[in-house]
């Protein structure tokens, strides 16, 4: 639906699920003054589809992996500066929407919402706003503010690929399975998981699965694991 005084805003949906990508379009058309210019299902192809669509807003959402996301965030705010971004995720995954918005993102969106929330957050940053939700702006002003090394702000200092590979311990993932994750090899995690370690001091292995699974409990949000899916 448009708007017959102005243009509508031109949206562009990028998330992997086709179920939650046609329902989330359907509900961004039915709002008016705001026009679903696309909906990609692949990260690898966003930039592409970008340069095809010229949209206003592209709703991403952040990946299993995190880090290819991050990727994608800093391509496309790089390539095209106009173009707002704005995260969408189940988890509120604190570090990695953190890293997005330095990365270029204006915002995240929860898919635990209610839907006219999700639409009024796309208008927020339509305007030039940045939006977050309660839950992840309280944990991002003790990440900057807080200096609670309890609550994880030291994070901060792994690169991206690491910090994906933090999330993914504090979920309960082996190195073969973030491995086939990141697309990467086992001896590339066992790598990160050492410089993990330095960076963030911790003594031991065991440590440093305590303190991510730490991480990743402390946004309210821990993930039901699938124990039997482990190798």
């Amino acid at each position: 639906m448009q708007d017959s005084r102005s243009p509508a805003s031109r949206v562009l949906i990028a998330n992997a699920y086709p179920l939650l990508r046609e329902a989330v379009g359907r509900l961004i058309e039915s709002a008016g003054g705001l026009d679903v210019c696309g909906l990609c299902g692949e990260l690898t192809e966003l930039p592409e589809q970008v340069e095809q669509t010229r949209p206003d807003l592209i709703l991403l959402e952040i990946s299993a992996d995190g880090c290819s996301s991050l990727e994608v965030i800093a391509e496309v705010h790089r390539r095209w500066p106009t173009v707002k971004l704005l995260l969408t995720s189940l988890r509120d995954q604190v570090a990695l929407i953190a890293r997005g918005m330095q990365h270029g993102a204006r915002g995240h969106a929860s898919w635990r919402e209610e839907p006219d929330e999700l639409v009024a957050a796309v208008r927020q940053v339509l305007r030039g706003e940045d939006r977050l939700t309660a839950t992840v702006a309280r944990h991002l002003v003790r990440h900057t503010v807080g200096g609670d090394s309890s609550d994880g702000h030291w994070v901060g200092s792994l690169s991206d690929r690491e910090l994906a590979v933090f999330e993914a311990i504090g979920q309960g993932l082996t190195c073969k399975q973030i491995a086939r994750l990141l697309d990467v090899s086992t001896r590339t995690v066992e790598s990160h998981r050492k410089t993990i370690r330095v960076k963030l001091k911790l003594s031991n292995s065991t440590r440093l699965m305590q303190m991510a699974v730490q991480w990743a409990c402390s946004k309210d949000s821990c993930p039901d694991i699938d124990l039997a899916s482990k190798d």
